[in-house]
């Protein structure tokens, strides 16, 4: 039951992750890309590589290698975390990275919509799996205790040494 939070945040994000991707790529195959803002668009593209389309030539298998690896730690981490917050948001990450596997293994490549932009400069195309990763570090990085109990706290005795 201490898990639940981050069973529940890895749910949310597989879920709307799978949602979001068929839904713009069905969309946008029948209509085009769609500009919802005048800095949005919603496209529809490929990553073979890795975040932000680095090692694009890189050997799926060993991607998916190292994604399962990254699970993996992930697994443990969650175990291990002291609070509910910690566990939810390393829950997003489980999610966004368990999304993304699946549309390595079933596509060979991870299926982005998010293109981000402004003016002609453009973010590197990406998905909602993506942010659940990147938000749920920064909440990881934010609620973390770096004492994280294993450091006695300081006395405020004069005579203690």
């Amino acid at each position: 039951m201490r898990s639940a939070a981050a069973w529940l945040g890895a749910g949310l994000a597989v879920t709307v992750d799978q949602l979001t991707k068929a839904a713009a790529f069905k969309f946008v195959a029948s209509h085009g890309e769609i500009q919802v803002a005048p800095f949005l668009n919603v496209t529809s593209g490929m990553n073979t590589g890795v975040a932000f389309g680095l090692a694009t030539r890189g050997d799926p298998i060993l991607l998916i290698a190292v994604a399962a690896a990254v699970i993996t730690v992930v697994l443990v981490m969650i175990v291990r975390a002291a609070s509910p917050i910690c566990r939810a948001a390393l829950g997003m990450i489980l999610g966004g990275g368990i999304g993304n596997i699946g549309d390595r293994l079933r596509f060979g490549a991870v299926r982005d919509f998010v293109d981000l932009h402004w003016g002609g400069y453009h973010w590197p195309t990406f998905n909602l799996a993506d942010a659940f990763i990147t938000v749920g570090v920064a909440i990881v990085l934010i609620a973390s205790d770096p004492s994280d109990g294993k450091s006695e706290p300081r006395s405020t005795h004069r005579g203690d040494k």
